[in-house]
């Protein structure tokens, strides 16, 4: 008789947890950490996409777009701009 291991469930987090994530990677000094979590989040729906690639520092605040990112769907190829600022609960702009 084959033996099955016991699967663990994986996690998963929303996104008031990404976004709290983010305002203490930016209150630590860490904004890189911020917008990684944040575009993993929104865009690619995967950390390791980043990683990968998807999303790479050339395309971090380019000239003509310098308050976005450049990225690269993992299956589509499109071509997207994801800003790098967000409103926060009180209306403010964060930076990230």
């Amino acid at each position: 008789m084959l033996k099955r291991r016991m699967k663990m469930t994986k996690g998963h987090v929303d996104r008031d947890v990404v976004y709290q994530f983010a305002d203490g990677a930016i209150e630590h000094g860490r904004g890189q950490l911020a917008a990684a979590a944040v575009l993993a989040f929104e865009w690619f729906m995967r950390p390791s996409s980043i990683g990968a690639g998807y999303a790479p520092w050339t395309g971090y605040r380019a000239s003509d777009h310098p308050d976005k990112i450049r990225l690269k769907h993992r299956k589509t190829d499109e071509l997207a701009l994801h800003p790098l600022e967000y409103l926060d609960e009180d209306g403010s702009l964060v930076k990230l």
